[in-house]
């Protein structure tokens, strides 16, 4: 977000940007990625049931996401060091 950022100052753009990863990918797909990082098992989503119970409506948030796209900060010329999921968990482990 630091180097969005940067990049959206040195280049003078303006407006509303979003600050998410190029590629959108569902909470089942990156628990299949990371686990598969990890050497764990991986198949069993978590309820929905019991996270509405626990948290309401903001359960909407977890469970069904939201699809957002970062098109105008690449569009700008910004280009994402990590553009996909594997390489950017790679990273951090």
């Amino acid at each position: 977000m630091v180097r969005g950022i940067a990049h959206l100052c040195q280049t003078g753009e303006g407006g509303v940007f979003n600050f998410t990863a190029p590629e959108s990918v569902t909470q089942a797909q990156f628990s299949k990625i990371a686990a598969g990082m990890m050497r764990r098992p991986w198949g069993f989503p978590t309820p929905g049931f019991p996270m509405r119970w626990a948290l309401g409506e903001q359960v909407t948030l977890l469970l069904d996401g939201q699809r957002i796209s970062s098109e105008k900060l690449r569009a700008s010329g910004f280009v994402f060091r990590y553009p996909h999921v594997d390489a950017a968990l790679r990273s951090l482990a």
